[in-house]
Order: C-alpha cells, then sequence, then structure tokens
C-alpha cells in the first residue's frame, strides 16, 4: 500500500470531520448570500471566517477547524444627514439655499403673476 500524500487544502478541507466542516462552510456562505440580498437599503457587509488549528505532537498532526460567521443585522436603518447649525441639527446645509422655500416662492409669485393677468384681461374685456 501506498501512502498518497494531500498536498492541496482544497483536499484536505473536503476531509475535515468527514466532510462536515466543508458542509458548514457551504451553509455559512449560503446564509450570507441570503441575508445581504434580504437587506433593505441593498447594501451591507457579512464576515465568514474560517481558521485552521494544526497541532503536532510526535509524527501526527491533528487538524482542528473553526467556522464563524456575522451576518448583517435583518433590519439595517438607512443613514439619514443632519448639519449641526446653531448648536442643533438642521437637514438644511448651512451653505446652501433652501429649496423648498425657493420652490414656494417661485410658486407663490406665479400664483400673483397669474392673478394680476387675469385681472388685467377682465378689466380689458369689460371695455
Amino acid at each position: 500500500m501506498t501512502i498518497r500524500p494531500i498536498r492541496r487544502f482544497t483536499e484536505m478541507l473536503g476531509l475535515l470531520d468527514q466532510g462536515r466542516f466543508e458542509d458548514a462552510c457551504d451553509q455559512a456562505i449560503a446564509e450570507a448570500f441570503e441575508s445581504l440580498q434580504e437587506l433593505p437599503n441593498e447594501q451591507g457587509k457579512a464576515t465568514v471566517t474560517i481558521s485552521i488549528e494544526v497541532v503536532y505532537q510526535a509524527g501526527r498532526v491533528d487538524i482542528v477547524p473553526t467556522l464563524k460567521s456575522k451576518l448583517p443585522q435583518a433590519q439595517a436603518f438607512g443613514r439619514t444627514p443632519f448639519w449641526l447649525h446653531e448648536g442643533a441639527l438642521s437637514t438644511q446645509h448651512p451653505s446652501q439655499l433652501d429649496i423648498f422655500a425657493v420652490r414656494q416662492a417661485k410658486a407663490e409669485a406665479l400664483r400673483e403673476f397669474e392673478d394680476e393677468v387675469s385681472k388685467q384681461e377682465a378689466v380689458n374685456g369689460n371695455k
């Protein structure tokens, strides 16, 4: 009988704990992918860590694998930007105009103009 050396990590990985460790790795990475796809903001981070401890004693090598998985929070909330202004939070950047106030002012000016045009048409139509 010839002893066949194992020189490839992937071959050794499949032999650990009679293949159960490799199955656990497959399951951990699948769970990581699934949990990332379910995130409401479509972005996140998962970590799957494999550790291999090699213990040697008198010609014998014991390999002890460890698998850790850190999945993202299931209900992650998105970031909301604020700026500090006068010692308090503000949703408006201090160096920018309040876009909504500008829009509102334009809308009011347009309504006033349309009202004035309507008045002028009514006056001209009565002559």
